[in-house]
């Protein structure tokens, strides 16, 4: 047991000694992919299913060295995403309208406060430094829109403000996510791929629900 315990001292040992030598701290300029996974929307008439849907943010962050390779690394970005859900149907045939069938789209803007704190590595090779994280992602959102029409009626279309009290499910313009991911450096370059889990519930309305979770891939520049 004393032999395990005396190889795990000096692997810690070896990983804390890379990363005292390879730390950095600095500014960042990050462009991500985002693969927006919503959960089903529950409600007291019922679930609707989502589809997954695609975005993109851009912002800064600023990585702090504190010690022995830990860092923390708060940022601001701005983001643009997007999903669908599923089909549904209004109306059915005792309606004074004819039934219609919808797959909304929503879109969604606004600000992501990402306070990441991490441990990075530093490697000898192309890939110079290895970042593991994890953290709370606070959103800030400027517009919601669900967009939808209906071809059967002449192709018309509607538009809501998710945001508006007046929304068949408004949405929270404040919610939390927490974030877990690993990066690289490549030169002055970094790659990573971050997955978040929606900690908030989307929806207002009491008694309904709805969390969105992410899939990230960023590239960025570190100066």
């Amino acid at each position: 047991m004393k032999k395990y315990f005396k190889y795990l001292v000096a692997v810690i040992g070896i990983c804390v000694i890379a990363g005292t030598a390879e730390a950095r701290s600095g500014l960042g300029l990050r462009l991500s992919y985002d693969l927006t996974i919503p959960g089903d929307i529950k409600s007291p008439i019922g679930n609707f299913d989502t589809s997954s849907g695609s975005g993109v943010q851009f912002g800064v962050t600023y990585t702090y060295s504190i010690v022995a390779g830990l860092y923390v690394e708060p940022g601001v970005v701005f983001y643009y995403d997007t999903y669908r859900s599923d089909e549904i149907t209004l109306g059915d045939e005792s309606s004074t309208f004819m039934p219609a069938t919808i797959k909304p789209k929503v879109s969604k803007t606004g600000l992501r406060v990402p306070v990441m704190v991490g441990y990075q590595i530093g490697i000898d090779g192309p890939v110079s430094r290895l970042y593991l994280y994890t953290g709370p992602e606070f959103s800030i959102g400027f517009k919601a829109k669900m967009k939808y029409d209906f071809p059967e009626d002449n192709d018309l279309k509607y538009e809501n403000n998710l945001y508006g009290s007046d929304a068949f499910y408004p949405y929270r313009r404040f919610t939390t996510s927490w974030a877990i991911g690993a990066a690289v450096d490549i030169s002055a370059f970094n790659v990573g791929l971050t997955a978040t889990i929606g900690m908030s519930d989307q929806i207002k309305t009491k008694n309904s629900s709805m969390k969105e979770n992410s899939l990230r891939l960023t590239v960025g520049y570190n100066f």
